[in-house]
């Protein structure tokens, strides 16, 4: 039971702690204020989207900005970080 538990406990502190919050009025805790809803999460330019396409589509045909050669050369050190994230997580349970 106490594995079970301590598997969720994070989650159980973060709604514990929300429904404090939320049930005694009186508490006074900073909150984080954010922009209307209406008005949505607006990028820096107006020209700029949110999503960043890896290729270039300005003149109708795709072109890599980078080089087909960046693409290849970062599948090596994301299996790299998967390994280390793998035996990381494996040794420490």
């Amino acid at each position: 039971m106490r594995d079970a538990i301590g598997n969720f406990a994070v989650l159980i502190a973060i709604a514990a702690m929300s429904s404090v919050d939320f049930y005694f009025k009186d508490t006074v805790t900073r909150k984080l204020s954010l922009p209307d809803a209406s008005e949505g999460l607006k990028t820096t330019l107006d020209n700029r989207t949110w999503i960043i396409y890896p290729f270039d589509e300005s003149n109708g045909e795709f072109q890599n900005p980078f080089g087909y050669w960046v693409i290849l050369l970062t599948v090596l050190p994301a299996i790299l970080v998967f390994i280390l994230i793998f035996m990381e997580s494996s040794i420490s349970e």
